[in-house]
């Protein structure tokens, strides 16, 4: 074979040769190593590997000897494939689009297709599986707190709901509402982060199969960086308004239900602990505080009086600046808390 010429190097079968070598690797050669070749484990694991994600441990047991590679992962689950939930979500909204077609027809007026409907059809069934879970979890939140007052009842010989020698059914009731609260949160945070991924997916793909569907006039009144815009920030926001839709709920019924209990327990006076709360809480919009200073115009200053940092004021590092607490007021180029300290303590900005 003739020797290669100078500047030119022999071209050789890496891949094939790379897929040897992780044939061989010991740290990928043994029973239940996670691989692209292996479907998703968690539809043939069992109760109790579900219930305690034991099924996952193949993956972190990998990560912990090698570096992961994209050849790690499992094939993903046939509901989180992006293919399957664009389809769906396509198919929900050209549903609407023909209930909206029929709602004009018979009403004579034209009417708007809500994106709200395929949004809620899409995620409704893992939306109330996640409410389930996290009432659960409020309810248990509140579960440990009584049973120790259960207990201290035992103690201190008064009626209880379980008799004196049964008073330990009170401490195992009580770690085992600790434990449930646990895997509820955990299977809770893993249903909802599931389902948001889901819709943010279906929603990318709806953008980019209308994309390529729009007719050059369209296209004309919709420039890349707006459709570029929606597919990230628009379809972000909308994973982000499911992860936080339970909240709408959940935050007051934690509260009205802590105060019943506050009122059972201290009566009618624990109602002017929420009064006092309420009205001592500071009010940022209040007319008192006075308008924010408007921003200033950003011109050239060297040193910060109050964080002491060398640098050229500019909108980069505006958000340094406010970060460590400092303002840069425009009419004498101060640097001053966001409390707004009063004009004496104020320190002058050396410009330059």
């Amino acid at each position: 074979m003739s020797s290669p010429r100078d500047g030119y190097v022999k071209l050789s079968l890496q891949e094939d040769d790379f897929d040897g070598e992780q044939a061989t690797d010991p740290t990928r050669n043994w029973k239940g190593c996670p691989s692209d070749k292996v479907q998703w484990p968690e539809q043939t694991s069992s109760f109790f590997s579900r219930l305690v994600f034991q099924w996952y441990a193949p993956l972190i047991k990998l990560g912990a000897t090698t570096p992961l590679e994209l050849s790690d992962l499992w094939h993903l689950h046939p509901t989180d494939a992006a293919d399957a939930n664009s389809n769906r979500f396509w198919q929900l909204w050209q549903e609407e689009l023909e209930r909206a077609k029929a709602a004009a027809a018979r009403g004579g007026k034209h009417s708007e297709p809500w994106l709200g409907w395929p949004v809620f059809k899409f995620t409704w069934k893992s939306l109330a599986k996640a409410m389930f879970m996290r009432l659960s979890s409020d309810m248990l939140n509140f579960a440990r707190p009584l049973l120790m007052q259960q207990i201290l009842l035992v103690c201190e010989g008064s009626p209880a709901i379980v008799k004196e020698e049964n008073a330990w059914y009170l401490a195992v009731g009580m770690a085992a509402s600790a434990i449930a609260q646990m895997l509820l949160n955990t299977h809770y945070d893993n249903v909802i982060n599931r389902v948001s991924f889901r819709l943010r997916c279906a929603i990318v793909g709806a953008l980019y199969k209308k994309t390529i569907e729009l007719s050059t006039g369209a296209k004309a009144s919709y420039s890349s960086g707006k459709i570029v815009n929606m597919m990230s920030n628009d379809a972000m926001k909308c994973m982000q308004l499911v992860r936080q839709l339970n909240y709408a709920w959940s935050v007051p019924f934690n509260f009205i239900f802590a105060l019943y209990l506050l009122v059972d327990l201290v009566g009618v006076a624990a109602y002017a602990g929420v009064i006092l709360v309420t009205t001592t809480t500071p009010n940022t919009n209040s007319p008192r505080s006075g308008p924010h200073p408007p921003l200033p115009s950003l011109r050239a200053a060297r040193v910060c009086p109050r964080c002491g940092a060398r640098r050229r004021v500019s909108r980069g590092n505006l958000l340094s600046h406010v970060s460590r607490g400092c303002y840069p007021f425009p009419c004498c180029y101060v640097c001053v808390c966001l409390a707004r300290l009063p004009l004496s303590c104020r320190r002058s900005w050396p410009t330059g």
